[in-house]
């Protein structure tokens, strides 16, 4: 069977082992889920991308994007066979970016965003693509160029945590000229990443090569310098005169199950990091995880290219309440894991070590405080699961030692409180995000959460009354509209920054087709069914009402492109300029 339709992959093409049957004999634990793309691979990927967006309409995938990469910018540059420039363009807004390419959501985010799935078509596989341009840079030329150093500027800042949000921090804080030194624990860089995300995803590379770009940026590292107690903290604060928190969450929730001391019963955290650290354990033929987040599926989908012949999710609410992405449960299932809802585990049974769980049945009550509906226990239904292995994911504990140690400081729940504009907490001068205030959601997230901090770190150094940042500064997206197009003329031409949109009225035979494909509404038909354009500045570009009509009424240029196009029905061809 051919995998390509027109010179393109088709959804075969791109399958990854997450699709495949995971067997012991064909993959490995440190298999990687997306393996990287070749250069033809890359190229003909890079080519199916519509090119959205505008100045004042940036395309939807850049809009979803927690760290604001200009994601077709980039794909554009590896259409020109320019991964340098590709890699430029992400690292700029993001310095984790070959990480984020191996870790984040993408079916969640930038290509859920993709305009070409909402058409019936795969999205672009913006982070193998993503991956691809940063490898490129950091793996095989080095670790890419930085910016050079800019003047110095009288600014200490002490960064507490080398994971995603305080890199993140640290990166943007030095390219401003501040002196940044981190502060981690442990003796190498990543915090979660590097230890808690399954191997299948991402090990050490990229990170020790991000972490080396950050330091020719002139940041300053310690390895092994934990903070045990608040005198630790005074010492690194007397010689800052910011701190940035990016201390994560701390160990798994212990559920107090009786049985847990048993041999085989193991917690998330410690379960991945034994196994990225090289001591990996031997989990049986039958591995149960008990959770229902991400982390969960991790654990699940990692036993399975351990060996384990069954591996169980088992979950105490429905697969509607499970927080874990809708396309990781999807992957897990067709790799075969089972899924036990509705089922509540009580303890662990075993002489020497784990043989089986005691589950209970549950049914759904009322909500609870996170708004999901709680589990009831059906008295007089247990029953037991023969497990080899059990691995329990539910969650980190909060890290509430900092209220302690940070005059001041406040918690929102479980997390500290920080404002969402500026990431200062209710200390002037500590900062915070990542895991400690989001309560653990995405390395992308974090990444953001330290950029944000590290501009509300900045205006607090530079303006004698602390950070004021108007929220105005917070939105890159113009909100401005114009007024709908006079309905007269038969040629309208629509021009908005760089996008030209010429529309031949005179064909147009009212079927609605272009109204209901486009992504971001801005087309219509007047009171003679004829189209119109409604506000051109909120057109990304994206050619898709010139794809679909089917009388050629629409034509598209973008102009300050290096390869100017006109998109017609018939598809997509190469002009100089608007046609005639």
């Amino acid at each position: 069977m051919n995998d390509y339709t027109d010179g393109l992959p088709s959804s075969s093409a791109f399958l990854t082992t997450s699709y495949r049957d995971i067997h012991p004999s064909r993959v490995t634990v440190f298999d990687e889920l997306n393996p990287l793309l070749t250069p033809d691979a890359a190229y003909t990927e890079a080519l199916r991308c519509l090119e959205c967006g505008s100045e004042d309409a940036p395309a939807p995938c850049t809009v979803v994007c927690p760290s604001d990469i200009d994601v077709a910018g980039f794909i554009a540059a590896l259409a020109r066979n320019d991964p340098r420039h590709a890699a430029e363009i992400i690292m700029s807004e993001n310095p984790l970016g070959g990480t984020c390419a191996r870790v984040c959501p993408t079916e969640e985010l930038c290509e859920g965003a993709c305009v070409l799935e909402e058409r019936g078509r795969r999205p672009v596989s913006v982070g193998r693509l993503q991956r691809y341009a940063t490898d490129k840079v950091l793996l095989s030329e080095g670790h890419g160029e930085t910016r050079p150093l800019p003047e110095a500027k009288s600014g200490r800042v002490a960064v507490i945590g080398a994971g995603p949000a305080g890199l993140a921090c640290a990166a943007q804080l030095a390219q401003q000229g501040y002196r940044v030194t981190v502060y981690e624990a442990r003796s190498e860089p990543g915090g979660l990443v590097r230890f808690a995300i399954a191997p299948y995803r991402i090990m050490k590379t990229p990170l020790t090569e991000e972490m080396a770009r950050i330091a020719q940026m002139g940041v300053t590292f310690r390895f092994n310098y934990p903070i045990t107690c608040k005198e630790d903290l005074e010492t690194i604060e007397k010689n800052a005169d910011a701190v940035f928190l990016g201390v994560g969450l701390g160990n798994d929730i212990n559920a107090g199950y009786p049985g847990s001391q048993l041999p085989g019963v193991w917690a998330s955290l410690q379960f991945i990091e034994h196994i990225k650290t090289g001591r990996i354990p031997s989990v049986g033929n039958r591995v149960a995880v008990i959770g229902g987040g991400n982390t969960a599926i991790d654990v699940a989908r990692e036993a399975k290219r351990m060996g384990a012949q069954e591996v169980t999710i088992v979950y105490r609410r429905t697969e509607s309440e499970m927080p874990a992405y809708r396309a990781e449960t999807e992957a897990a299932r067709m790799e075969g894991i089972r899924f036990l809802w509705l089922t509540v585990p009580l303890r662990f049974l075993g002489h020497d070590r784990l043989q089986s769980i005691e589950c209970r049945y549950a049914r759904l009550g009322s909500p609870d405080e996170s708004g999901r509906r709680y589990p009831e226990p059906i008295e007089g239904s247990e029953f037991e699961i023969e497990v080899d292995t059990a691995v329990l994911a539910a969650g980190q504990q909060p890290r509430r030692e900092w209220v302690e140690w940070v005059p001041g400081l406040t918690m929102s729940g479980k997390h500290i409180r920080v404002n969402p504009h500026t990431g200062q907490t209710s200390h002037p001068k500590f900062f915070a995000g990542g895991d400690a205030v989001n309560g653990g959601t995405t390395v992308v997230q974090a990444v953001r959460e330290g950029k944000i901090a590290a501009v509300g770190i900045q205006h607090f150094l530079e303006l004698s009354d602390g950070p004021t940042i108007d929220d105005s500064q917070t939105s890159s997206v113009s909100q401005t509209s114009s007024a709908p197009a006079p309905l007269s003329p038969t040629m309208l031409y629509k021009q908005h920054e760089d996008v030209i949109l010429a529309v031949n009225r005179s064909w147009c035979k009212g079927c609605n087709i272009c109204v209901e494909h486009c992504p971001t509404s801005i087309l219509a038909l007047d009171d003679s069914q004829l189209v119109y354009v409604t506000d051109i500045s909120r057109c990304i570009a994206c050619g898709i009402c010139a794809v679909f009509c089917p009388d050629f009424v629409f034509s598209l240029n973008v102009a300050d492109t290096i390869a100017p196009v006109a998109l017609w029905a018939g598809g997509i061809r190469q002009n100089s300029g608007l046609a005639d």
